[in-house]
């Protein structure tokens, strides 16, 4: 983790002396600025340095998946009730919002958690009012939801910071190469190529192409080519600390359905401090010119220049990182069973 400048203290200092009292619920937070400005470094840091131990933090993708799954199942007021008996804080990071049913659902379930006394921090590279912009059917809901987010949370803008991971002395690490032997021998490991099909549920499966010690390999075409998911990444990386990728390709407006699922799964790879290798290409600038005038495409360029150094692949920080994300598994799996009786 990177050293926090002031700005970035101050928005972490306020969080870590925000308490409830008896007359009280604790503040929640909106931390939102551009790509690379430390969002993510506060939230880790505001996990390590809290008092409480009711934290639950975890990726925006794995939220909406869990979450979903109980509204399903069980009434809403249920579903917040029990949350909050066992969590004083949620720690959302990549806050975004893709579909008007998304904010409908998040609106009322973030409205239920603060009623009940959880503090809820996000981190976004928007600002509230810019969720979802052009967003289909927009005005249907968001007039509300930003003036929710507004008025119920501490807004806390980053402005002004350069993206740390490019603007930091890291040590680069080299995580592209021509072939997969080349990929064993620097990373002093032995591949075992074969197909396999990794169970995601009780209906689904995704291909794996081969395995080494820790670590999965996976095939482009047959992975990002096909109608992988969300879940399947998530799986992936729950499964594994090291994932390597063969025949890796770049991105042009020509595949942007592939680099739209590429993006998502770099995303849950970095929450998880999860390693990332691959064949074919010569460096990790996978993304066209153009591609990177969007934000989202931008965060993963950032995400994969950190994630190409010694800092990243030998971090200690990744192990704290992978114990936060399986503890969020496990606390829904739980709230689960329990609700199911």
């Amino acid at each position: 983790m990177h050293q926090l400048n002031k700005t970035q203290a101050d928005i972490l200092q306020n969080i870590l002396t925000n308490k409830s009292g008896f007359f009280t619920n604790a503040k929640s937070f909106y931390i939102h600025g551009k790509t690379g400005c430390g969002k993510t470094t506060i939230l880790e840091k505001f996990v390590l340095e809290s008092q409480s131990k009711k934290i639950l933090f975890m990726h925006f993708h794995d939220y909406l998946l869990d979450i979903t799954k109980l509204l399903h199942k069980n009434p809403l007021k249920t579903v917040a009730k029990e949350i909050a008996k066992n969590v004083d804080f949620i720690c959302f990071d990549e806050f975004f919002v893709e579909s008007i049913a998304d904010a409908k659902i998040l609106y009322d379930i973030f409205f239920e958690l603060i009623k009940v006394g959880v503090s809820i921090i996000l981190t976004s590279n928007f600002a509230p009012e810019e969720l979802y912009n052009d967003g289909f059917n927009r005005q249907i809901m968001f007039p509300l939801f930003s003036d929710f987010l507004n008025t119920k949370m501490e807004i806390c803008h980053i402005k002004n910071s350069p993206d740390f991971r490019t603007t930091s002395d890291f040590t680069e690490f080299q995580i592209c190469f021509p072939t997969v032997l080349e990929f064993e021998n620097h990373f002093k490991t032995s591949v075992s190529l074969q197909n396999e099909a990794l169970k995601i549920d009780q209906n689904h499966t995704a291909q794996i192409s081969g395995r080494f010690e820790n670590g999965c390999v996976i095939d482009y075409n047959s992975f990002f080519k096909t109608h992988t998911s969300v879940k399947d990444f998530r799986k992936i990386a729950r499964t594994f600390t090291h994932v390597h990728v063969e025949n890796m390709q770049q991105f042009s407006h020509n595949n942007e359905d592939e680099a739209i699922r590429f993006r998502n799964f770099i995303d849950i790879l970095y929450a998880r401090g999860t390693i990332f290798s691959c064949s074919s290409i010569q460096n990790i600038r996978v993304f066209s010119e153009e591609m990177l005038k969007n934000i989202k495409f931008k965060r993963c360029e950032s995400r994969l220049t950190e994630m190409e150094t010694v800092q990243y692949i030998f971090s200690e920080n990744k192990e704290i990182k992978r114990k936060m994300t399986i503890s969020s598994a496990s606390f829904f799996e739980g709230i689960s069973k329990k609700l199911a009786k």
